[in-house]
């Protein structure tokens, strides 16, 4: 498994999505069930800004743009990466991963 999707992977558990099927471009990310509807949907935080801002503030993240930062509203910091995208869907994976 490469390492995006394996990001992809702990973020949609992060998000409480399950993985329904993945691509093999990454850009295209993974078909996700999000479990409120039976349609599923193409999901792409990594690569698509409007899937990472919903993941935000989905998680409750404090984006700091102009720092390439990415905190919880607890105040811990997850994630720091200029791609905005990449480090939302990084701070994601680390809470993906912490949940049993």
């Amino acid at each position: 498994m490469s390492a995006d999707r394996e990001l992809l992977g702990m973020a949609a558990k992060a998000a409480g999505y399950e993985i329904l099927r993945i691509y093999d471009d990454p850009k295209r990310g993974v078909y996700v069930d999000p479990g409120i509807t039976s349609r599923g949907f193409n999901w792409s935080p990594l690569y698509d800004v409007a899937d990472a801002f919903k993941l935000a503030m989905h998680l409750r993240f404090r984006v700091d743009f102009n720092a390439g930062t990415v905190h919880h509203l607890n105040g811990t910091l997850l994630a720091v990466n200029v791609d905005i995208c990449r480090a939302i869907t990084e701070a994601a994976a680390q809470i993906g991963r912490s949940m049993k």
